[in-house]
């Protein structure tokens, strides 16, 4: 059985991947900040349809919780990174405590999630790693400047990462909503 780990899965489309991913065979590893009332409502309608579910919690905005949380994680074969967080600020007011905490779970705590689960993708030569992305990459709103350049660094960062990965069966892709603008959604698969 693989094993995929939604990070902010308690609620909203990470509790839709996780459930959908459960009745696909996944044992899914859900995530919140907390083992809160929903992440265990989860778990609950997961095993209730014959699924396989643990609860994983985790700060994102917190560097050294996230680091001992890819200590805990088992073998993941697919990642998916839905968790985000956003602030709705003036930019001459946003604090760098915002400030990092934004960058910190939109941003770092992807990259050391992707580096604690790619080296056993590589090793089983099969892996999924997924994020969410967000219509702020392309159309930012002007109260999110760091929710919007944090999501087109992550969006940045899979294009990347698609190009080193893509001879280890490791697939990276990134999910949008596509916008009409003058600038075209990009999909970055491998």
């Amino acid at each position: 059985m693989k094993t995929a780990l939604i990070t902010g899965s308690a609620r909203g489309i990470g509790r839709a991947i996780a459930i959908r991913l459960a009745k696909d065979g996944y044992h899914v590893i859900i995530h919140g900040t907390s083992v809160s009332e929903n992440a265990l409502k989860v778990k609950k309608i997961i095993e209730e349809n014959g699924g396989s579910a643990q609860i994983m919690a985790c700060d994102l905005t917190d560097i050294e919780k996230v680091k001992a949380f890819c200590k805990e994680l088992p073998p993941v074969d697919a990642l998916v990174l839905n968790a985000s967080l956003q602030y709705r600020t003036p930019w001459q007011e946003i604090s760098v405590e915002a400030c990092y905490e934004q960058l910190n779970c939109n941003y770092v705590a992807s990259l050391l999630l992707i580096q604690a689960t790619v080296p056993y993708m590589k090793k089983a030569g099969w892996g999924r790693i997924v994020t969410i992305g967000s219509v702020q990459e392309v159309k930012p709103h002007p109260d999110m400047l760091i929710y919007s350049a944090s999501k087109a660094a992550q969006t940045n960062m899979m294009q990347s990462l698609s190009l080193q990965l893509a001879d280890s069966g490791i697939t990276v892709s990134v999910l949008s909503k596509p916008v009409t603008t003058s600038h075209d959604i990009i999909y970055y698969e491998n």
